[in-house]
């Protein structure tokens, strides 16, 4: 799609996107920055870099990118908080990834509950953390929890906090 269009914003933050799931970083990085030249005012996107910048451990950057799209559009979706929810969780403020998990809205979409899941797992809330879970595998049955978070979180506090809050949320 770059070939065909070189300054489509979305082609090439695509095309991040695969070099993100493919560990390679200088590559993501070169195609962001580009989608970003591309158009800097684009709040979805601002909001998608924000969220990856947060999982791969770019905290500060990654929540200020969303904070941006979010002043962007004031109407933002739901799922722009999950960028504050996985970084709160990463930074172990578990009260505070709480009330930004509880913004999401989307328990149809198994990150959503599984976040959720996780963060009420840390908090010692087992009983809303099951309920949680529960919606997760209505969400997506069969769904390897530990197989998705490690392919997503390179931030590894981040990876063991939600790892280690499903397995609470689990017992």
């Amino acid at each position: 799609m770059v070939e065909l269009d070189s300054r489509n914003t979305y082609a090439h933050f695509w095309l991040a996107a695969v070099y993100y799931f493919r560990r390679q970083i200088e590559r993501f990085d070169a195609e962001v920055d580009r989608a970003q030249q591309l158009n800097p005012n684009d709040s979805e996107l601002l909001a998608d870099l924000g969220h990856y910048h947060v999982v791969r451990g770019n905290i500060e950057c990654g929540m200020e990118l969303t904070r941006c799209a979010m002043r962007l559009n004031p109407l933002h979706p739901g799922w722009h908080y999950f960028t504050f929810a996985f970084a709160y969780c990463g930074l172990g403020d578990f009260e505070q990834a709480l009330l930004e998990s509880a913004k999401i809205g989307m328990t149809d979409f198994f990150w959503g509950p599984m976040i959720h899941a996780a963060i009420l797992g840390q908090l010692g809330r087992v009983e809303e953390a099951k309920a949680a879970l529960g919606s997760v595998h209505a969400a997506k049955p069969g769904l390897e929890s530990e197989t998705i978070v490690q392919n997503w979180m390179y931030h590894p506090a981040m990876a063991a906090n939600v790892l280690d809050g499903l397995a609470k949320a689990a017992h």
